[in-house]
């Protein structure tokens, strides 16, 4: 039986240390699928690193099996739209039925339960999400209502979001600033990079905000990605 192969997609770092964290994530993937035999993990980068998606996808006749395509992107952009879907399509000129492009994390169920777990220290205290995307891709903007919907609906958090980059975080802050005593700040984003760093000193204007880490590659991110892909697998046998 031909084994499912999962392409994890990580955007890529100048920092070596946390392209090295991305290798040893996948390499831990491996390790607790090897009881399954069924499935493989191979991880690759839009840029920064090698091996590249574009790389990868020049070896897709070599990959056997259902094929899907993870990206660590969790909201539609240009790396989503462009570096990765527009990468693939330029090797298929139609995904085929064995070829699978999963959605950005934020438009996937299970994701959003991953979110809410890792605000459980928290409990019950407003949250604003902070994420990469796109302001001019509807798709992003929705994604991000959902979620905040979720917490506000399910778990009676009062929730917002904003854009790590662009217009509109000063708006969210003062306001959150002005209701409430305290209120927290999830970053979606992959470690403390110069991303996270940046927005950390913009945060640092608001003292009633309190900034928790980011997204690492941990025990936590494996699970996720591990139940994803029961998912989809269980999808495809009914």
């Amino acid at each position: 039986m031909d084994k499912d192969v999962v392409v994890i997609v990580y955007h890529g770092s100048k920092d070596d240390d946390k392209n090295q964290a991305f290798l040893n994530f996948v390499d831990h993937l491996n390790l607790q699928a090897w009881d399954d035999g069924n499935a493989r993990f191979i991880g690759c980068y839009i840029e920064q690193a090698e091996p590249t998606i574009n790389q990868i996808m020049q070896q897709r006749d070599s990959l056997y099996g259902r094929v899907y395509i993870f990206s660590l992107l969790f909201l539609r952009g240009k790396h989503y739209n462009k570096d990765v879907k527009g990468v693939i399509e330029a090797y298929e000129q139609e995904i085929n039925k064995n070829t699978v492009l999963l959605p950005p994390l934020c438009e996937d169920d299970l994701f959003l339960t991953y979110v809410v777990e890792r605000l459980y220290s928290v409990y019950n205290q407003p949250v604003i999400i902070a994420a990469h995307g796109s302001a001019h891709d509807t798709r992003a903007n929705d994604a991000l209502e959902q979620l905040t919907t979720l917490l506000e609906q399910q778990y009676s958090r009062p929730s917002s979001s904003l854009f790590l980059f662009g217009e509109g975080q000063h708006a969210v802050l003062e306001q959150f600033s002005f209701r409430y005593e305290l209120f927290y700040i999830l970053p979606l984003t992959f470690g403390k990079g110069a991303v996270y760093e940046q927005f950390k000193d913009r945060v640092l204007g608001y003292p009633k905000a309190k900034l928790l880490p980011p997204v690492y590659f941990d025990k936590s991110l494996q699970n996720y990605v591990l139940l994803k892909l029961k998912s989809l697998r269980e999808d495809v046998e009914k």
